[in-house]
């Protein structure tokens, strides 16, 4: 009897004992992974909105020494490195004596390399300092208001 319980002891695990284990293993990879994605994504974003925010500034310059917005990246006082995560930033002149226009036309916007992120989106900053995100869709350099805009809002940023 003691043999029996003794090689009983050192067997290992039952079989109920491992499902349980995957099961809540399982559980916890399905919680923790979404949101290790959006972080991942969030990270990358900061490229994105550091070079806008870049472009900004270089706008608000261009803007006190001509008194109009650069229509070129090349026109302004910045060197910006090759993008990880994005393709090259573009700028756009709205009219700085047009109040309405301002916010509707962005100073400068620079959208996702396809693949990069979960979705493909464009980063969008205004002569206000404000920035907006709207999703592309892909095989277009055109991006579109996305009603829920839950992936942009997850990133940290406005909707468009």
């Amino acid at each position: 009897m003691k043999n029996l319980s003794t090689r009983r002891c050192l067997s290992g695990y039952t079989l109920m004992e491992v499902l349980i284990t995957i099961v809540v293993l399982g559980t916890l990879v399905s919680i923790v992974l979404p949101q290790y994605e959006v972080v991942v994504d969030k990270m990358k974003s900061t490229e994105g909105a550091q070079i806008l925010n870049s472009l900004f500034g270089a706008q608000r310059r261009y803007l006190i020494d001509h008194g109009s917005y650069a229509t070129r990246v090349n026109d302004l006082d910045i060197s910006i490195p090759t993008p990880q995560y994005f393709s090259s930033p573009s700028v756009l002149s709205p009219n700085p004596n047009d109040p309405a226009n301002l916010t509707v036309v962005p100073l400068a916007v620079i959208y996702t390399k396809p693949g990069s992120f979960g979705i493909d989106f464009g980063i969008n900053i205004y002569a206000d300092g404000h920035i907006s995100c709207a999703r592309c869709l892909r095989g277009f350099l055109q991006c579109i208001p996305d009603p829920g805009a839950v992936y942009c809002q997850k990133l940290g940023f406005s909707a468009s």
